[in-house]
């Protein structure tokens, strides 16, 4: 009973990060359209979002099902590959629509660091939530 009440906490708090990290980019991004008129960090953004909740997904999942048996290990080595997965999806993404959209060579490719943010962010909250 007490594992379930922790695992419920636990989940609200991860939520609650991922709504403030939601509420902070998306605010951020408006800021930054109306002072640039440019809409790619709000793109970059929406791109790598979900794949931020994903990337945390994966990383309590490979620990909720790790154990020392061949199965749990290799659980474990699945969801740690399909983690770097997302991360170069989502890269890959970000670099397709600055290409497509002329902005690779501009300023505004600086933006591209919006992904490894957003990861390091789903890694700290899985770690503390973990």
């Amino acid at each position: 009973m007490i594992e379930k009440f922790n695992r419920k906490k636990k989940i609200i708090i991860a939520t609650i990060c991922f709504l403030i990290v939601a509420i902070i980019g998306y605010i951020l991004g408006t800021v930054i359209y109306f002072l640039t008129n440019s809409s790619t960090f709000l793109v970059l953004f929406s791109i790598s979002f979900p794949f931020m909740i994903l990337t945390y997904i994966t990383f309590i999942l490979g620990f909720l099902k790790f154990n020392v048996d061949r199965k749990g290990k290799l659980t474990f080595i699945l969801f740690y590959f399909a983690r770097f997965a997302c991360i170069i999806i989502s890269l890959l993404l970000c670099i397709l629509y600055l290409y497509l959209m002329g902005t690779l060579k501009t300023s505004e490719a600086y933006y591209i660091i919006v992904s490894p943010v957003l990861y390091t962010i789903g890694y700290l909250v899985g770690i503390v939530i973990k």
